[in-house]
């Protein structure tokens, strides 16, 4: 029971990992090609970060799992 626990904490983990990466990169590509605004590391980090958690409360099956 705990392999499984942990391999669905695992799981979640590395998933939010990347989607946060990957939404800190586009992020970053877009402060450089917009050349009129300029965005420092931690704002960028922060932006996905927060990114992340709005689209996971707004998931329609995060919704799904949470109330079931």
């Amino acid at each position: 029971m705990k392999n499984a626990r942990l391999n669905k904490v695992l799981f979640v983990t590395s998933a939010a990992f990347i989607d946060i990466f990957f939404t800190f990169l586009s992020v970053y590509i877009a402060d450089l090609l917009v050349s009129g605004i300029t965005v420092s590391i931690l704002v960028v980090t922060l932006l996905s970060v927060l990114f992340f958690l709005m689209e996971s409360a707004l998931d329609s099956e995060f919704l799904r799992k949470k109330t079931s």
